[in-house]
Protein backbone atom coordinates (compact mmCIF):
# COMPACT_ATOMS: atom_id res chain seq x y z
CA UNK A 1 0.00 0.00 0.00
CA UNK A 2 1.37 3.42 -1.01
CA UNK A 3 1.62 5.82 1.92
CA UNK A 4 1.33 9.60 1.73
CA UNK A 5 4.35 11.74 2.56
CA UNK A 6 4.97 13.76 5.68
CA UNK A 7 4.56 17.10 3.85
CA UNK A 8 1.12 16.02 2.65
CA UNK A 9 0.10 15.12 6.20
CA UNK A 10 1.19 18.56 7.45
CA UNK A 11 -0.51 20.44 4.61
CA UNK A 12 -3.77 18.53 5.02
CA UNK A 13 -3.81 18.95 8.81
CA UNK A 14 -3.05 22.68 8.70
CA UNK A 15 -5.52 23.29 5.90
CA UNK A 16 -8.30 21.48 7.75
CA UNK A 17 -7.52 23.44 10.91
CA UNK A 18 -7.56 26.80 9.10
CA UNK A 19 -10.78 25.98 7.28
CA UNK A 20 -12.37 24.89 10.56
CA UNK A 21 -11.37 28.12 12.31
CA UNK A 22 -12.67 30.29 9.43
CA UNK A 23 -15.99 28.44 9.37
CA UNK A 24 -16.23 28.74 13.13
CA UNK A 25 -15.56 32.51 13.02
CA UNK A 26 -18.17 33.09 10.31
CA UNK A 27 -20.86 30.97 11.95
CA UNK A 28 -20.18 32.28 15.46
CA UNK A 29 -20.21 35.94 14.31
CA UNK A 30 -23.45 35.39 12.42
CA UNK A 31 -24.97 33.69 15.46
CA UNK A 32 -23.73 36.48 17.79
CA UNK A 33 -25.30 39.35 15.83
CA UNK A 34 -28.45 37.36 15.17
CA UNK A 35 -28.96 36.93 18.92
CA UNK A 36 -28.10 40.58 19.64
CA UNK A 37 -30.48 41.92 17.00
CA UNK A 38 -33.26 39.56 18.05
CA UNK A 39 -33.08 39.85 21.82
CA UNK A 40 -30.95 42.96 22.54
CA UNK A 41 -31.71 45.50 19.82
CA UNK A 42 -30.11 48.33 21.74
CA UNK A 43 -26.72 46.67 21.77
CA UNK A 44 -26.86 46.18 18.01
CA UNK A 45 -26.93 49.91 17.28
CA UNK A 46 -23.89 51.59 15.73
CA UNK A 47 -21.27 52.07 18.46
CA UNK A 48 -19.96 55.52 19.28
CA UNK A 49 -16.30 54.39 19.49
CA UNK A 50 -13.95 51.80 18.04
CA UNK A 51 -13.72 49.66 21.14
CA UNK A 52 -15.70 46.38 21.02
CA UNK A 53 -18.66 45.95 23.25
CA UNK A 54 -18.94 43.42 26.03
CA UNK A 55 -20.64 40.71 23.94
CA UNK A 56 -18.09 41.19 21.17
CA UNK A 57 -15.21 40.85 23.63
CA UNK A 58 -16.76 37.66 24.95
CA UNK A 59 -17.16 36.38 21.36
CA UNK A 60 -13.49 37.16 20.56
CA UNK A 61 -12.26 35.34 23.67
CA UNK A 62 -14.47 32.36 22.82
CA UNK A 63 -13.22 32.23 19.22
CA UNK A 64 -9.60 32.42 20.35
CA UNK A 65 -10.03 29.65 22.90
CA UNK A 66 -11.92 27.43 20.46
CA UNK A 67 -9.35 27.98 17.70
CA UNK A 68 -6.56 27.23 20.17
CA UNK A 69 -8.31 23.99 21.15
CA UNK A 70 -8.69 23.01 17.49
CA UNK A 71 -5.00 23.76 16.85
CA UNK A 72 -3.94 21.69 19.87
CA UNK A 73 -6.15 18.78 18.80
CA UNK A 74 -4.79 18.87 15.22
CA UNK A 75 -1.20 19.09 16.54
CA UNK A 76 -1.70 16.12 18.85
CA UNK A 77 -3.22 14.09 16.04
CA UNK A 78 -0.37 14.89 13.65
CA UNK A 79 2.30 14.37 16.33
CA UNK A 80 0.80 10.97 17.17
CA UNK A 81 1.07 9.89 13.54
CA UNK A 82 4.72 10.94 13.39
CA UNK A 83 5.95 10.05 16.87
CA UNK A 84 4.17 6.73 17.37
CA UNK A 85 6.34 4.79 14.88
CA UNK A 86 9.41 6.78 15.98
CA UNK A 87 8.83 5.77 19.61
CA UNK A 88 8.44 2.16 18.49
CA UNK A 89 11.66 2.54 16.50
CA UNK A 90 13.50 3.96 19.54
CA UNK A 91 12.31 1.08 21.74
CA UNK A 92 13.37 -1.45 19.11
CA UNK A 93 16.80 0.18 18.78
CA UNK A 94 17.29 -0.05 22.53
CA UNK A 95 16.22 -3.70 22.52
CA UNK A 96 18.53 -4.40 19.59
CA UNK A 97 21.42 -2.72 21.39
CA UNK A 98 20.63 -4.89 24.41
CA UNK A 99 21.06 -8.07 22.37
CA UNK A 100 17.46 -8.80 21.35
CA UNK A 101 17.92 -9.34 17.61
CA UNK A 102 14.26 -10.28 17.24
CA UNK A 103 13.08 -6.74 18.08
CA UNK A 104 10.99 -5.10 15.35
CA UNK A 105 9.45 -1.65 15.04
CA UNK A 106 5.84 -1.12 13.92
CA UNK A 107 4.18 1.62 11.89
CA UNK A 108 0.47 2.31 11.78
CA UNK A 109 -1.45 2.31 8.53
CA UNK A 110 -1.86 6.12 8.58
CA UNK A 111 1.80 6.86 9.36
CA UNK A 112 3.69 9.17 6.97
CA UNK A 113 5.54 7.48 4.14
CA UNK A 114 9.00 8.69 5.21
CA UNK A 115 8.53 7.40 8.76
CA UNK A 116 7.13 4.08 7.51
CA UNK A 117 10.10 3.70 5.14
CA UNK A 118 12.47 4.35 8.05
CA UNK A 119 10.73 1.64 10.10
CA UNK A 120 10.87 -0.81 7.17
CA UNK A 121 14.58 -0.15 6.66
CA UNK A 122 15.26 -0.70 10.35
CA UNK A 123 13.32 -3.98 10.32
CA UNK A 124 15.25 -5.12 7.25
CA UNK A 125 18.52 -4.30 9.01
CA UNK A 126 17.38 -6.18 12.13
CA UNK A 127 16.44 -9.23 10.06
CA UNK A 128 19.82 -9.11 8.36
CA UNK A 129 21.62 -8.90 11.70
CA UNK A 130 19.58 -11.82 13.04
CA UNK A 131 20.41 -13.86 9.94
CA UNK A 132 24.10 -13.02 10.26
CA UNK A 133 24.05 -14.01 13.93
CA UNK A 134 22.48 -17.38 13.11
CA UNK A 135 25.07 -17.91 10.37
CA UNK A 136 27.85 -16.96 12.81
CA UNK A 137 26.64 -19.56 15.31
CA UNK A 138 26.45 -22.15 12.54
CA UNK A 139 29.94 -21.24 11.30
CA UNK A 140 31.36 -21.54 14.79
CA UNK A 141 29.88 -25.02 15.14
CA UNK A 142 31.15 -26.02 11.68
CA UNK A 143 34.65 -24.65 12.39
CA UNK A 144 34.79 -26.47 15.72
CA UNK A 145 33.75 -29.68 13.99
CA UNK A 146 36.30 -29.30 11.19
CA UNK A 147 39.13 -28.47 13.60
CA UNK A 148 38.27 -31.23 16.04
CA UNK A 149 39.04 -34.10 13.64
CA UNK A 150 42.62 -33.23 12.61
CA UNK A 151 43.51 -31.98 16.08
CA UNK A 152 42.23 -35.22 17.62
CA UNK A 153 44.23 -37.26 15.11
CA UNK A 154 47.38 -35.22 15.79
CA UNK A 155 46.94 -35.55 19.53
CA UNK A 156 46.41 -39.30 19.31
CA UNK A 157 49.39 -39.87 17.02
CA UNK A 158 51.71 -37.68 19.06
CA UNK A 159 50.61 -39.34 22.28
CA UNK A 160 51.14 -42.75 20.69
CA UNK A 161 54.62 -41.75 19.56
CA UNK A 162 55.43 -40.38 23.02
CA UNK A 163 54.25 -43.57 24.75
CA UNK A 164 55.92 -45.90 22.26
CA UNK A 165 52.71 -47.26 20.76
CA UNK A 166 53.73 -46.12 17.27
CA UNK A 167 57.17 -46.42 15.81
CA UNK A 168 58.62 -43.07 14.71
CA UNK A 169 59.06 -44.08 11.08
CA UNK A 170 58.57 -42.10 7.86
CA UNK A 171 54.94 -43.12 7.37
CA UNK A 172 53.97 -41.76 10.78
CA UNK A 173 55.65 -38.42 10.15
CA UNK A 174 54.06 -38.18 6.70
CA UNK A 175 50.65 -38.83 8.26
CA UNK A 176 51.26 -36.09 10.83
CA UNK A 177 52.44 -33.76 8.08
CA UNK A 178 49.26 -34.44 6.08
CA UNK A 179 47.12 -33.51 9.09
CA UNK A 180 49.13 -30.32 9.64
CA UNK A 181 48.75 -29.38 5.97
CA UNK A 182 44.99 -29.96 6.27
CA UNK A 183 44.90 -27.63 9.26
CA UNK A 184 46.90 -25.02 7.34
CA UNK A 185 44.45 -25.13 4.42
CA UNK A 186 41.51 -24.83 6.81
CA UNK A 187 43.08 -21.83 8.55
CA UNK A 188 43.78 -20.19 5.19
CA UNK A 189 40.17 -20.75 4.13
CA UNK A 190 38.99 -19.14 7.37
CA UNK A 191 41.26 -16.17 6.73
CA UNK A 192 39.82 -15.76 3.24
CA UNK A 193 36.27 -15.92 4.61
CA UNK A 194 37.05 -13.30 7.25
CA UNK A 195 38.51 -11.00 4.60
CA UNK A 196 35.44 -11.51 2.44
CA UNK A 197 33.09 -10.74 5.35
CA UNK A 198 35.01 -7.52 6.08
CA UNK A 199 34.96 -6.50 2.39
CA UNK A 200 38.76 -6.62 2.27
CA UNK A 201 39.13 -9.53 -0.15
CA UNK A 202 40.68 -8.24 -3.36
CA UNK A 203 40.11 -10.08 -6.61
CA UNK A 204 43.13 -9.96 -8.87
CA UNK A 205 42.44 -10.80 -12.48
CA UNK A 206 45.20 -12.55 -14.39
CA UNK A 207 45.50 -14.51 -17.60
CA UNK A 208 45.77 -18.26 -17.30
CA UNK A 209 46.34 -21.16 -19.64
CA UNK A 210 43.17 -23.22 -19.34
CA UNK A 211 44.62 -26.10 -21.35
CA UNK A 212 47.64 -26.30 -19.05
CA UNK A 213 45.37 -26.27 -16.00
CA UNK A 214 43.22 -29.08 -17.41
CA UNK A 215 46.36 -31.04 -18.32
CA UNK A 216 47.79 -30.62 -14.81
CA UNK A 217 44.55 -31.87 -13.25
CA UNK A 218 44.36 -34.89 -15.54
CA UNK A 219 47.97 -35.89 -14.78
CA UNK A 220 47.56 -35.37 -11.05
CA UNK A 221 46.83 -39.05 -10.39
CA UNK A 222 49.58 -40.44 -12.64
CA UNK A 223 52.01 -41.17 -9.75
CA UNK A 224 49.27 -43.07 -7.91
CA UNK A 225 48.51 -45.11 -11.03
CA UNK A 226 52.18 -45.98 -11.54
CA UNK A 227 52.68 -46.94 -7.90
CA UNK A 228 49.60 -49.19 -8.09
CA UNK A 229 50.84 -50.90 -11.26
CA UNK A 230 48.37 -49.29 -13.68
CA UNK A 231 50.99 -47.81 -15.97
CA UNK A 232 48.67 -47.93 -18.98
CA UNK A 233 46.43 -45.34 -17.28
CA UNK A 234 49.35 -43.00 -16.47
CA UNK A 235 49.57 -41.41 -19.89
CA UNK A 236 49.22 -37.94 -21.35
CA UNK A 237 45.63 -38.28 -22.50
CA UNK A 238 45.32 -34.80 -24.02
CA UNK A 239 48.93 -34.48 -25.18
CA UNK A 240 48.88 -37.54 -27.44
CA UNK A 241 47.60 -37.33 -31.01
CA UNK A 242 46.22 -40.85 -30.69
CA UNK A 243 44.35 -40.31 -27.42
CA UNK A 244 43.31 -36.62 -27.44
CA UNK A 245 40.19 -37.00 -29.58
CA UNK A 246 39.00 -40.24 -27.87
CA UNK A 247 39.45 -38.53 -24.51
CA UNK A 248 37.31 -35.58 -25.57
CA UNK A 249 34.74 -37.96 -27.02
CA UNK A 250 34.62 -39.83 -23.71
CA UNK A 251 33.96 -36.55 -21.85
CA UNK A 252 31.18 -35.59 -24.28
CA UNK A 253 29.57 -39.04 -24.09
CA UNK A 254 29.77 -38.96 -20.29
CA UNK A 255 28.06 -35.57 -20.28
CA UNK A 256 25.33 -36.42 -22.82
CA UNK A 257 24.62 -39.99 -21.70
CA UNK A 258 22.36 -38.89 -18.87
CA UNK A 259 19.93 -37.26 -21.29
CA UNK A 260 19.66 -40.45 -23.31
CA UNK A 261 19.08 -42.58 -20.21
CA UNK A 262 16.30 -40.29 -18.98
CA UNK A 263 14.75 -40.26 -22.47
CA UNK A 264 14.73 -44.06 -22.79
CA UNK A 265 13.50 -44.49 -19.23
CA UNK A 266 10.60 -42.11 -19.87
CA UNK A 267 9.70 -44.08 -23.02
CA UNK A 268 9.83 -47.43 -21.17
CA UNK A 269 7.58 -46.07 -18.41
CA UNK A 270 4.96 -45.18 -21.04
CA UNK A 271 4.98 -48.69 -22.61
CA UNK A 272 2.16 -50.96 -21.46
CA UNK A 273 3.16 -53.99 -19.43
CA UNK A 274 0.83 -56.08 -21.56
CA UNK A 275 3.47 -56.34 -24.31
CA UNK A 276 6.02 -57.92 -21.99
CA UNK A 277 3.45 -60.13 -20.30
CA UNK A 278 2.23 -61.47 -23.68
CA UNK A 279 5.81 -62.26 -24.71
CA UNK A 280 6.41 -64.17 -21.48
CA UNK A 281 3.18 -66.13 -21.96
CA UNK A 282 4.34 -67.09 -25.47
CA UNK A 283 7.55 -68.47 -23.95
CA UNK A 284 9.96 -65.76 -25.07
CA UNK A 285 13.27 -65.57 -23.28
CA UNK A 286 14.76 -62.36 -21.88
CA UNK A 287 16.96 -61.71 -24.93
CA UNK A 288 14.01 -62.34 -27.26
CA UNK A 289 11.90 -59.90 -25.25
CA UNK A 290 14.77 -57.40 -25.44
CA UNK A 291 15.18 -57.78 -29.21
CA UNK A 292 11.55 -58.08 -30.29
CA UNK A 293 9.73 -55.98 -27.68
CA UNK A 294 11.95 -53.60 -25.75
CA UNK A 295 14.14 -52.29 -28.57
CA UNK A 296 11.21 -51.77 -31.02
CA UNK A 297 9.37 -49.81 -28.32
CA UNK A 298 12.52 -47.77 -27.66
CA UNK A 299 13.23 -47.13 -31.34
CA UNK A 300 11.39 -43.77 -31.46
CA UNK A 301 13.39 -42.51 -28.46
CA UNK A 302 16.64 -43.92 -29.84
CA UNK A 303 16.07 -42.29 -33.24
CA UNK A 304 15.20 -38.96 -31.65
CA UNK A 305 18.24 -39.09 -29.37
CA UNK A 306 20.56 -40.04 -32.24
CA UNK A 307 19.46 -37.11 -34.41
CA UNK A 308 19.65 -34.60 -31.55
CA UNK A 309 23.10 -35.77 -30.50
CA UNK A 310 24.32 -35.72 -34.10
CA UNK A 311 23.30 -32.08 -34.30
CA UNK A 312 25.10 -31.45 -31.01
CA UNK A 313 28.26 -33.15 -32.26
CA UNK A 314 28.33 -30.88 -35.29
CA UNK A 315 27.53 -27.59 -33.62
CA UNK A 316 28.04 -27.80 -29.84
CA UNK A 317 31.54 -29.21 -29.22
CA UNK A 318 33.51 -25.99 -29.63
CA UNK A 319 33.64 -25.36 -25.87
CA UNK A 320 35.17 -28.77 -25.18
CA UNK A 321 37.89 -28.29 -27.80
CA UNK A 322 38.65 -24.70 -26.81
CA UNK A 323 38.95 -25.50 -23.10
CA UNK A 324 40.71 -28.88 -23.24
CA UNK A 325 43.11 -28.84 -26.23
CA UNK A 326 42.77 -25.66 -28.36
CA UNK A 327 42.73 -27.97 -31.38
CA UNK A 328 45.99 -29.70 -30.48
CA UNK A 329 48.17 -31.59 -30.39
CA UNK A 330 49.13 -30.87 -34.02
CA UNK A 331 45.51 -30.11 -35.04
CA UNK A 332 44.39 -33.63 -34.12
CA UNK A 333 41.27 -32.35 -32.34
CA UNK A 334 40.20 -29.64 -34.80
CA UNK A 335 36.47 -29.93 -35.53
CA UNK A 336 34.30 -27.87 -37.87
CA UNK A 337 33.41 -25.21 -35.31
CA UNK A 338 36.98 -24.76 -34.14
CA UNK A 339 38.18 -24.70 -37.76
CA UNK A 340 35.82 -21.78 -38.46
CA UNK A 341 37.06 -20.03 -35.33
CA UNK A 342 40.68 -20.51 -36.39
CA UNK A 343 40.14 -19.20 -39.91
CA UNK A 344 38.13 -16.11 -38.90
CA UNK A 345 39.65 -15.01 -35.59
CA UNK A 346 43.17 -16.46 -35.64
CA UNK A 347 44.26 -16.57 -39.29
CA UNK A 348 41.98 -13.69 -40.35
CA UNK A 349 40.87 -15.63 -43.44
CA UNK A 350 37.26 -14.57 -43.31
CA UNK A 351 36.32 -15.99 -46.70
CA UNK A 352 37.36 -19.55 -45.89
CA UNK A 353 35.75 -19.34 -42.46
CA UNK A 354 32.49 -18.03 -43.95
CA UNK A 355 32.42 -20.83 -46.53
CA UNK A 356 32.99 -23.43 -43.83
CA UNK A 357 30.23 -21.82 -41.77
CA UNK A 358 27.80 -22.05 -44.69
CA UNK A 359 28.65 -25.75 -45.16
CA UNK A 360 28.14 -26.40 -41.45
CA UNK A 361 24.86 -24.50 -41.52
CA UNK A 362 23.64 -26.59 -44.49
CA UNK A 363 24.54 -29.83 -42.72
CA UNK A 364 22.81 -28.81 -39.52
CA UNK A 365 19.76 -27.60 -41.48
CA UNK A 366 19.42 -31.01 -43.14
CA UNK A 367 19.60 -32.68 -39.75
CA UNK A 368 17.00 -30.27 -38.35
CA UNK A 369 14.67 -31.15 -41.24
CA UNK A 370 15.23 -34.83 -40.46
CA UNK A 371 14.50 -34.09 -36.82
CA UNK A 372 11.18 -32.38 -37.69
CA UNK A 373 10.23 -35.20 -40.05
CA UNK A 374 11.15 -37.78 -37.44
CA UNK A 375 9.06 -35.94 -34.84
CA UNK A 376 6.01 -36.19 -37.05
CA UNK A 377 6.64 -39.88 -37.64
CA UNK A 378 7.07 -40.48 -33.92
CA UNK A 379 3.64 -39.06 -33.26
CA UNK A 380 2.26 -42.28 -34.76
CA UNK A 381 3.92 -44.16 -31.90
CA UNK A 382 2.37 -41.88 -29.33
CA UNK A 383 5.81 -40.36 -28.56
CA UNK A 384 5.96 -36.59 -28.85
Amino acid sequence: MRRSGLSRHIIVSMSLMVVGVIVMVILSSWLLYAVLIEFFPASAEEPEGWLPSGPELAWMVGVILTGLALAIAASFRLAHRILSPLNSLVDSVRALAGGDLGARATAEANSPGEVAALVDDFNAMARRLQHMESERVMWHAAIAHELRTPVTILRGRLQGLAEGVFQPDESQFRSLLAQVEGLSRLIEDLRVLSLADNARLDVRRARTDVVAEVHSVMTLVDPAFRSAGFDFLARDWLGSRSWAMPTIMFVIVWKELGFGIVLCLARLMSVSEDYFESARVDGARWWQILWHVTIPQLSPAIAFYAVVELINMLSWVFAYIYVMTLGGPMNSTVVSEYYIFQQVFTSNVVGVGSAAGVVLFAMVSVLIVVRVWLGKRLAAYGYE
